[in-house]
């Protein structure tokens, strides 16, 4: 409920340039020439701050972990800090929303290069 300052929903996106393994729980490529995928539903909680609470969230978060698109996580995976973006467009100063961040077993490198992105809505 907003009138606590948050909001859970339950989101249906997709993944350009990736599939994602549920097994292995991380990112892996597409097969069979597909452009696109299905991702599992993602559960996100939105909360409301001030921009003096966001600011300093933020300095916190880069202080504590300067290379996060790089980082090890357990059993010797990555993560890949993935761009979500509202259309296919991708217009990076309208569309994007966040970055996500997805285990995977190959650096990150390898999703930039592929240009790997997330989407809230995808058409045919």
């Amino acid at each position: 409920m907003w009138g606590s300052g948050k909001l859970t929903c339950a989101l249906t996106l997709y993944a350009q340039g990736a599939a994602w393994d549920k097994a292995e729980q991380e990112m892996v490529n597409l097969s069979g020439g597909a452009l696109t995928s299905q991702l599992p539903p993602v559960r996100a909680t939105v909360v409301v701050r001030s921009a003096m609470e966001l600011l300093k969230d933020v300095q916190a978060s880069r202080d504590a972990d300067r290379d996060a698109g790089s980082r090890l996580v357990a059993s010797y995976k990555f993560v890949y800090n993935c761009p979500m973006y509202r259309t296919q467009q991708r217009h990076l100063g309208v569309d994007f929303v966040m970055d996500l961040p997805m285990s995977t077993s190959v650096p990150p490198e390898h999703w930039c290069l592929r240009g790997a992105a997330v989407l809230c809505q995808f058409s045919e």
